[in-house]
């Protein structure tokens, strides 16, 4: 029987004889019954499983982006494409092999574009002007017996962000507002926090940024995804941030810096860090990023480790700029060049001679001149600076 539907009644069967018949298998998983009858009644059922027809594909691998050189409001996404073997183990023809695009819509990734035979697809979409825009997409193989699970991708489109940049996470929230997250394994959530009874935020802005394992979780790996950074400068960038440490956190808690130009395929920037390595509290650090010298467009990864679900990896006030050994970073130490706001301007001390920057939190510059004296004031509207002179760089409020 398959399903209801008797396909054979076998009348001189006998006890320890076999039988073997073809039947048709429509499209789908089918349920097969052999029920074997004599003079005392029916017997019990003898039930199997099988698919029949094209296979459900599995899903594609890979998924990864590339900008567009000349449009800042397109990229290609490219894939690999699904395995030549379905979810059920049956070879699946490539010419039965199809992918779909989906695209957010009333709540739900729904398809967008159809059919496509090749493993690339064009995306646009124009943010307002300045600004990056998220753009979201899912990617899945399709046959006639089915689809498999979307796999999603985030594009950021737009104009990349110029370096100076600064992102201190203040109050819990962002100055960048295209941050994404990724778990990697396990179960690693980065979040942005408010200061809290554990950790208080490096400055006094009441904002960091962290990964955890949720209660009830055994740790994992988690990736912070940063905006799109402009490197088409040949001098090299370097990226300056405090991380938290603590000698009771588990010894293989780390944080690894990654960077990438195609929306995938990470790299690793220098060396992990090490949360427990014998300090405590916030601890600045210096990382090169030299690899993206005269790259258009690129992206950092902030990768943490939680060997188990008390591990935790923050990060405070990262900067990237084009100097080696900054002083101070976003909370003025007051060593070197010392800075201040005061109404309708920022008072520089200590760095006459010095090349002074301003820049809004969004990463637009405000003013760029040469220091004439040791007390100098530029006037600046009311707002929130990053400011930067000599090596130091420095969060000012001008009233």
């Amino acid at each position: 029987m398959r399903g209801a539907t008797i396909l054979a009644e076998i009348t001189d069967a006998t006890p320890g004889k076999q039988f073997s018949m073809e039947v048709d298998v429509p499209q789908g998983v089918q349920e097969f019954n052999v029920i074997c009858h004599n003079w005392n009644g029916r017997g019990h059922d003898s039930r199997l499983s099988s698919f029949g027809g094209i296979d459900i594909p599995q899903g594609v691998g890979n998924v990864w982006f590339e900008w567009d050189q000349a449009d800042d409001a397109k990229a290609t996404i490219h894939w690999e494409g699904a395995p030549a073997q379905g979810v059920h183990g049956i070879d699946i023809n490539p010419s039965d092999l199809t992918y779909d695009i989906l695209a957010p819509m009333w709540g739900m990734m729904m398809p967008s574009t159809t059919g496509l035979t090749t493993c690339s697809f064009e995306v646009s979409e124009t943010p307002a002007p300045d600004t990056q825009k998220l753009v979201q997409r899912g990617v899945r193989a399709t046959t006639k017996g089915g689809s498999s699970e979307p796999v999603v991708i985030y594009v950021p489109l737009g104009p990349a962000a110029p370096i100076d940049a600064a992102e201190s996470f203040a109050g819990g929230s962002l100055t960048y507002p295209t941050w994404t997250i990724t778990g990697l394994s396990g179960n690693a959530r980065w979040s942005m926090f408010n200061s809290n009874s554990s950790i208080t935020a490096q400055d006094d802005d009441n904002g960091y940024g962290a990964c955890i394992a949720p209660e009830g979780s055994a740790g994992g790996e988690g990736r912070l995804v940063s905006p799109v950074f402009d490197f088409s400068s040949t001098q090299p960038a370097y990226l300056h941030i405090y991380v938290y440490h603590s000698a009771s956190c588990n010894p293989g808690t780390s944080l690894t810096v990654e960077y990438t130009t195609t929306g995938g395929d990470f790299k690793t920037a220098g060396e992990p860090i090490m949360i427990n390595d014998g300090s405590e509290g916030w601890q600045k650090h210096e990382i090169s990023l030299a690899q993206l010298a005269g790259s258009r467009k690129a992206i950092l990864g902030f990768r943490a480790n939680l060997p188990d679900k008390d591990a935790v990896v923050a990060i405070d006030n990262l900067v990237i700029d084009r100097t080696s050994g900054t002083t101070s970073l976003i909370a003025d130490s007051g060593e070197s060049a010392r800075f201040h706001g005061i109404d309708g301007a920022v008072v520089i001390e200590g760095a006459e001679g010095c090349q002074f920057s301003a820049y809004t939190p969004d990463g637009r510059m405000a003013v760029r001149t040469t220091i004439p004296a040791q007390r100098h004031i530029v006037p600046l509207p009311a707002g929130i600076y990053i400011v930067k002179a000599d090596k130091t760089v420095a969060k000012v409020t001008v009233r």
